[in-house]
């Protein structure tokens, strides 16, 4: 299953580089990246039925074990991710398409996001239980992208208005860019923290559960 991830990862990368060429900028490919790295890893959760449980629970390793490797998937997906953004970015900039500006700065930042938002969506999952409720682990798949267009959508409304609030945004704005490297390192220290915090949460949860 990890293999296919990987496969599917590769391909992503392809439609990556279309998303990035046509949009004449590195933000597209690599925001795709990322969000299908979140999706490949909540699909794993959608592939494992409860009949599966007596086996797994046989290997060798704790809950915490368990756990723990499901979160460090989805970090090794996200890796896989930045490295395949990372090339996509290089190879378009080797085209002439593009700058390589903020580059380690984004790809640090959306490393955290995304190990961010997988705690988030391994612990819900955990909740939910393996096997149960397939529509609403669907609908949890769809929130990356239903709320990256939201916040895109608002945020271009808010720009083209006049006003006080669109100076202040800008403010922000700029303030973000002239300290890129600070908020990308703060973000990934954010998601580390509660990956780690999240493997243990987890593990209080399959505690309780006859599976998990």
């Amino acid at each position: 299953r990890t293999k296919a991830q990987i496969w599917c990862m590769l391909l992503f990368g392809l439609i990556a580089y279309g998303f990035s060429y046509s949009a004449g900028n590195i933000f597209s490919g690599i925001f795709y990246l990322m969000f299908a790295a979140v999706i490949m890893q909540g699909a794993v959760f959608s592939y494992e039925q409860k009949p599966e449980t007596g086996f797994t629970n046989m290997l060798p390793g704790t809950n915490l074990d368990r756990a723990a490797g499901r979160f460090l998937l989805g970090g090794f997906l996200l890796l896989v991710g930045n490295i395949l953004g990372m090339i996509v970015a290089i190879a378009l900039y080797f085209q002439g398409e593009i700058a390589l500006s903020y580059l380690p700065e984004i790809l640090i930042s959306l490393f955290g996001f995304g190990l961010l938002f997988l705690s988030i969506q391994n612990i819900v999952f955990y909740m939910i239980g393996k096997g149960n409720s397939q529509q609403l682990m669907s609908l949890i798949h769809m929130i990356p992208g239903i709320a990256l267009w939201i916040g895109t959508s608002i945020l271009i409304t808010l720009l083209e208005t006049e006003g006080e609030e669109v100076e202040k945004i800008v403010k922000v704005l700029l303030w973000g860019k002239e300290n890129s490297l600070l908020l990308s390192l703060g973000m990934l220290t954010l998601g580390v923290a509660f990956t780690i915090v999240g493997v243990f949460i987890a593990e209080k949860i399959v505690n309780k559960k006859d599976f998990a």
